[in-house]
């Protein structure tokens, strides 16, 4: 952290607080005190890294999180009937002990009652909304498979990640997920 003092200006505090800056206005008349915080950037080890929490939007589900993190059990979500569609939407947060790595990869293993197009967004934090990052169909047989994230924007500077996972369909479906882990290299 660094502080300058400038003349007072109306526009650069609003610039400041833009950009995140903190800024304290002096005792003196017509100065303030810019506070520049820098952020901080913490690697994250490299390893695996099981989800810390999810949240079911549309669907009917059983399991916990202990299911996407230990092999042999399913988080197993039903597809929730919404006018003439079905849906299935949900989000995994994780918590890393850092903020920066050069790689980072999804790692998934799930299956569907029939075949189903999954869409996964991951939060954007530069741009403060999903995009998304992987499409493709699933088979009633157990389907693996991983894809990058870009870590310069999909983990916060608190060393979050979020994922969410988005199914529609005419038909009625069950979602069988295996695992959803994070790897860091």
């Amino acid at each position: 952290m660094k502080q300058v003092t400038v003349d007072f200006d109306e526009s650069l505090i609003i610039d400041c607080f833009s950009q995140g800056q903190v800024v304290m206005v002096d005792a003196l008349p017509g100065t303030i005190s810019k506070i520049v915080n820098e952020k901080t950037e913490i690697v994250v080890p490299a390893g695996e890294y099981l989800c810390t929490d999810f949240e079911v939007y549309k669907g009917f589900c059983s399991g916990s999180k202990e299911d996407l993190n230990q092999s042999g059990g399913f988080l197993t979500i039903k597809s929730e009937p919404e006018g003439s569609y079905h849906y299935s939407e949900w989000v995994v947060g994780f918590e890393l002990p850092g903020n920066k790595c050069n790689a980072l990869k999804v790692l998934f293993s799930g299956k569907y009652s029939t075949w189903r197009s999954q869409s996964i967004y991951a939060w954007d934090y530069a741009l403060n909304t999903w995009g998304r990052v992987d499409y493709r169909t699933l088979t009633p047989s157990l389907n693996s498979f991983e894809f990058p994230l870009d870590p310069k924007k999909h983990i916060s500077s608190e060393g979050f990640v979020e994922l969410r996972i988005y199914v529609y369909s005419t038909q009625a479906f069950t979602g069988f997920y295996d695992m959803l882990k994070l790897k860091v290299s």
